[in-house]
């Protein structure tokens, strides 16, 4: 009765697939982070890189190219807001299929609180020095004295809590004057602050003013000694006004000792004199009176 053919072709496209998913990371910060991944499927194949769901496109900081089958998506100079979920999107005729990775950022220590660059103290004293801390833990933090490492002791006290690094010293004395520092460090890199701590002692007299007899017409002479931290300043008054330097009046201070001249001294030059010294942790002031006598 006869026979009958028909032809045709089959195409069988292969979903797109991947050889090698792109890998979750940590990066340093500053550092280049780069995905890969090696696809598979039928042509044309399209490839979509994507970070919390908003697709990347090509930038200054983003690069994004392929060789053959494998796509590449590199990120120069990472930031911090960089850390987050990122997804690689293959799509064709046949299907689609995604797969995602996870980038964390590492930043290293950064300073945010720093003690002052210098500081005066007066011997005695308790002192305590702060900094605060910001970087990925864990952060070990070394306090340091003239590039030696600060151990704790009764003297001295460290801690590091809630990213606030704390070096405490008791009873501080002349010889914990120095530069100090404190440097954190963590796995993505070091960091440091320096300051330099000068204990000082107030001033006090080893010898005071003495009462002074003058005759009428003759030199007056006031001194008194003093020990200490220096510099100093020195002031003198009469009757609690401030004194200063004339033809009549001189004051010198060498040597640890003060000393106010008056020449040629009359009737206004009675009174009361004081001296009084200051630094910068503290002060003392002593007194004497200067009285005429008549000429024997």
């Amino acid at each position: 009765a006869g026979s009958s053919e028909c032809s045709g072709f089959l195409t069988v496209k292969e979903p797109p697939h991947f050889v090698q998913e792109p890998k979750s990371q940590t990066v340093v910060i500053g550092s280049t982070l780069q995905f890969k991944s090696v696809v598979k499927g039928t042509l044309p194949l399209l490839v979509k890189w994507f970070k919390a769901n908003r697709e990347l496109k090509t930038s200054a900081r983003c690069f994004i190219w392929n060789e053959e089958t494998t796509h590449f998506v590199e990120l120069m100079s990472a930031k911090g807001s960089d850390a987050g979920v990122y997804s690689c999107q293959l799509s064709n005729e046949a299907g689609s299929v995604t797969s995602t990775a996870e980038i964390f950022i590492k930043e290293p220590p950064s300073f945010v609180k720093k003690p002052p660059p210098s500081a005066a103290l007066k011997r005695g004293e308790f002192a305590r020095f702060e900094c605060k801390i910001t970087g990925t833990p864990e952060i070990r933090v070394t306090w340091y004295k003239n590039n030696t490492e600060i151990r704790t002791s009764e003297k001295y006290k460290t801690s590091f809590q809630n990213t606030v690094a704390v070096l405490e010293i008791t009873d501080i004395n002349v010889e914990d004057s120095g530069e100090y520092s404190c440097e954190a460090q963590n796995d993505a890199g070091a960091n440091s602050c320096n300051f330099e701590v000068q204990v000082k002692e107030p001033p006090t007299f080893t010898k005071k003013l003495e009462h002074v007899d003058v005759v009428k017409a003759g030199d007056i002479t006031l001194e008194c000694e003093v020990t200490g931290t220096a510099p100093f300043d020195v002031m003198w008054y009469k009757d609690n006004k401030q004194m200063r330097h004339s033809k009549k009046c001189k004051m010198v201070f060498e040597n640890s000792l003060a000393t106010l001249s008056i020449l040629k001294s009359d009737t206004t030059d009675v009174g009361e004199y004081t001296c009084t010294v200051k630094n910068d942790v503290g002060g003392c002031s002593c007194s004497s009176s200067v009285s005429l006598k008549e000429p024997p």
